[in-house]
């Protein structure tokens, strides 16, 4: 599935089953982005999201 997203500011993906990395897609203007509850091991590329203020990652792997 490709989707184009490019102002998406805010994304809650919490309580699914997404395991191993966080996502990488290119959100330029992302600020909000909730992966709680899922089972994520690590957060490598989370510096690609540069205007990110809120990240919450509760309750993970």
């Amino acid at each position: 599935m490709s989707v184009d997203l490019p102002d998406l500011k805010i994304l809650n993906l919490a309580n699914n089953r997404f395991k191993g990395n966080i996502i990488r897609p290119p959100l330029v203007y992302l600020r909000e982005l909730d992966m709680s509850f899922n089972s994520l091991t690590t957060l490598d590329g989370i510096g690609e999201y540069r205007q990110l203020e809120i990240l919450a990652l509760d309750s993970n792997a």
